[in-house]
């Protein structure tokens, strides 16, 4: 399986009901013949030039692992879902893949204050 990022582009006039409707929709989609790593709401913002006619847009990243068949699949439903404006699918390579790793085992939760007030 190879591991893709997806950013897709919605409406800015949708309610958070239907921005999590429309990721939902993508994700049980992957979910049928890949795994999702993660998925991030980047929130409202402005775009560099006009889509649709509009000027803004809520933007959402989900990394994922698939083979290359989901990709077709995927893509359809970007084109045909009414809600995303724009979409673009990337496959990482291995230093890519190793970064991103390297980053989120740098970004450990903090200890809880109990913890450490008991070593004191």
């Amino acid at each position: 399986m190879n591991t893709y990022e997806t950013i897709y582009i919605l409406r800015p006039n949708l309610n958070e009901e239907e921005v999590r409707q429309t990721i939902n929709k993508v994700e049980e989609l992957i979910k049928q013949k890949g795994e999702i790593i993660s998925t991030e709401n980047w929130g409202k913002k402005k775009l560099a030039y006009e889509v649709k006619k509009e000027k803004t847009g809520i933007f959402i990243l989900t990394r994922f692992r698939a083979s290359g068949e989901l990709i077709t699949d995927l893509e359809r439903l970007y084109r045909y879902e009414d809600n995303i404006m724009r979409f673009i699918i990337v496959k990482l390579t291995k230093r890519e893949i190793e970064a991103l790793e390297k980053k989120a085992s740098q970004m450990k939760p903090p200890e809880p204050l109990s913890a450490i007030d008991a070593e004191l």
